[in-house]
């Protein structure tokens, strides 16, 4: 997609309110010259084209994204040191609907969980890693289908799927929803970041509240070890041999760093051995063994979901 540099935005669109801001970009709900409800995000372009920023995915690589389920830019502007992404408008995210909906059925979550694995497996194919999955950034459409947004965090890692943790990961990720291997500084990282943050969610949708809520890293960490136990160096020395995992060991507030026994999915979510296979597998703390979106789309979890179903279904 082309960058429009020639064109007035403003002629295009008139902007309404302010509906959103982040540190380097501003969201605002506008109008198109057909009365059409737009979103417009404005990223700063110094940022942009910083070597070191993570923001350039949404100018250049987001718009050629083109799946059901990924909210890509329709037009791209260029103004006053600003780039402004269009996009359409949504109903709602999905942080909205958890909160205001309460219950939602087994063969909804089945759909959107079937839905964002898809988005999912699409960006891993072209080498993109999100870093920031979380309900927020899920949107609702009037369909009712659920799209992957806000890709501000996000890496294109080129023909290499495994990148080097820089200092800047653990502040683009949320989290309550962040890998335990971007929280304890491992020295490289894979798209199983993003599994891991899905499986966040998908607890939530099952359970209707945030699976870790931690204060810190420190205790984010420890309420993960808390639930799915603490690792070994048997198990996994991906996290103990970690300078982290040293400093936490060091930590006034925790002393050491406590060991846990993994205790069952099913305290919190269901009882249904299916759903809670598929969950155990997106929230396996090695990333290596977790599974990744294209083998979670071939789980038993959905043996009743396909792609052609979970859209037809969910627009009538």
């Amino acid at each position: 997609m082309n960058i429009n540099g020639d064109v007035d935005i403003n002629l295009k669109y008139i902007f309404k309110d302010k509906i959103g801001q982040g540190s380097y970009s501003d969201v605002y709900s506008a109008i198109n010259s057909n009365k059409q409800q737009v979103v417009i995000k404005a990223l700063k372009q110094k940022i942009v084209k910083s070597k070191d920023s993570h923001e350039n995915i949404e100018v250049d690589i987001l718009p050629r994204l083109q799946h059901d389920n990924i909210l890509s830019s329709k037009e791209v502007y260029s103004k006053s040191g600003y780039y402004y992404l269009v996009f359409d408008e949504m109903k709602s995210n999905l942080d909205q609907y958890i909160k205001t909906v309460g219950y939602i059925s087994r063969f909804q979550i089945q759909i959107w969980m079937y839905q964002l694995l898809s988005a999912l497996e699409y960006c891993h194919n072209h080498a993109i890693i999100h870093e920031d999955i979380k309900p927020e950034n899920i949107l609702i459409d009037s369909k009712n289908d659920v799209k992957l947004a806000d890709f501000g965090s996000a890496t294109h890692c080129g023909m290499n799927s495994v990148l080097e943790i820089d200092s800047k990961v653990s502040t683009y990720s949320t989290l309550r929803y962040a890998a335990p291997e971007l929280l304890l500084e491992t020295k490289t990282y894979t798209n199983k970041v993003d599994i891991w943050s899905l499986g966040c969610v998908f607890a939530e949708l099952l359970s209707n509240n945030e699976l870790f809520s931690g204060s810190c890293i420190s205790d984010q960490i420890d309420k993960i070890f808390a639930l799915l136990g603490t690792p070994t160096h048997d198990s996994s020395s991906t996290y103990t041999n970690q300078p982290l995992w040293t400093d936490l060991s060091l930590n006034e507030n925790m002393k050491h760093v406590t060991v846990y026994k993994k205790r069952p999915l099913s305290i919190f979510a269901c009882r249904d051995p299916v759903t809670l296979d598929l969950l155990s597998k997106m929230l396996t703390l090695d990333p290596s063994q977790r599974i990744s979106s294209s083998e979670a789309l071939k789980h038993e979890y959905f043996i009743n979901v396909s792609e052609k179903t979970c859209y037809s279904i969910n627009h009538n």
